[in-house]
């Protein structure tokens, strides 16, 4: 579409500030006007607007879709930008001498760049295409400790009231799990990530916040495409999940009471021959409370002694006695 408006009178023009625009169809050579002025001659061409730039001066309208906090994709290079660069739209100028407009815009790692477009912004479809938001909500957590996501009740409309909810701005809701849409990774609270930005490289966290801006989505205040998830290697025995260079305790099965520690490197282990614990403590304990070293003479001996609390305190002493000499 272009548009034209009339900043001086000439005879028979329209009035001051009327509109002409069209399509410029290749079978259509006329324009339409606001407060419904028509030439006496039944229409205006391209040539007696387009070239009279002292009576009729081109309106640069931009890409209705081209808003601040849109993210878009370019599909040709710019001034700073290259082709297949996604980048969030941060401010648009509109330079009135130059008839142009100036779109700022930040990338993926906070660097800010911009590129100046000439002409009626809605070519701009040739040169961008909109990136859709790049998260999908998978839960939300009430401010009440409840978590509700599609899956936790019969009624399929609850969670989209939940989001609608959430959406509208209610402080009852938070997001609990989100997933990436560009990998399909799903992010929840209390998990380990990754930090891939610069100023944080390889910062390994925990996740204690998720929210999301227009299309965007952030981590504890960062964007989501900078993580990388961290999933956990193994749980171990007294229930807690070791993650990459995590410290780990283990032992064989058999029970033999050398405790091993090691750094966790790998994700691959061996959890046919050995039993892992978060702490030596743990391992002990374990060790104690399962291996067996009476015979059944011994235990009659130790159970008629009668108290109870006599029992397990023998039990324990005794215990421990025999592990030292294995």
């Amino acid at each position: 579409m272009k548009q034209y408006k009339l900043i001086k009178k000439y005879p028979n023009s329209p009035k001051l500030g009327t509109i002409a625009s069209t399509d410029k169809d290749e079978n259509i050579d006329y324009f339409n006007f606001t407060n419904g002025w028509i030439p006496k001659s039944g229409y205006l061409s391209y040539q007696e607007i387009e070239n009279y730039p002292e009576y009729w001066e081109e309106v640069i309208t931009l890409n209705p879709k081209i808003k601040v906090g849109v993210r878009i994709k370019f599909l040709k290079s710019f001034d700073w930008s290259n082709i297949g660069d996604v980048v969030t739209i941060s401010h648009i100028y509109k330079e009135h001498q130059k008839n142009t407009f100036w779109i700022e815009y930040k990338r993926i790692d906070n660097s800010m760049g911009g590129f100046r477009f000439e002409g009626n912004g809605y070519y701009l479809d040739n040169d961008f295409e909109l990136v859709d938001k790049e998260y999908e909500i998978l839960s939300l957590l009430h401010s009440n400790g409840e978590i509700h996501s599609s899956n936790t009740h019969l009624n399929k409309n609850h969670f989209k009231r939940c989001l609608d909810a959430f959406n509208a701005g209610s402080t009852t809701w938070s997001i609990y799990s989100i997933k990436r849409l560009s990998d399909g990774e799903v992010f929840t609270i209390g998990d380990k990530v990754k930090c891939i930005h610069q100023a944080h490289l390889d910062e390994v966290s925990t996740i204690e916040s998720i929210s999301v801006k227009d299309t965007r989505c952030f981590i504890s205040g960062m964007n989501m495409e900078y993580f990388q998830k961290i999933n956990k290697v193994l749980t171990t025995e007294d229930g807690v999940d070791i993650f990459i260079n995590d410290e780990v305790w283990y032992i064989k099965k058999n029970l033999k009471s050398t405790v091993y520690k090691k750094i966790v490197k790998t994700k691959r282990w061996n959890i046919k021959d050995w039993l892992y614990f978060s702490t030596k403590e743990a391992a002990e304990e374990y060790i104690l409370m399962n291996k067996p070293v009476f015979s059944l003479e011994e235990i009659y001996s130790i159970l008629y002694a009668g108290n109870i609390e006599l029992i397990k305190k023998q039990f324990l002493n005794k215990t421990k006695d025999k592990l030292q000499k294995i």
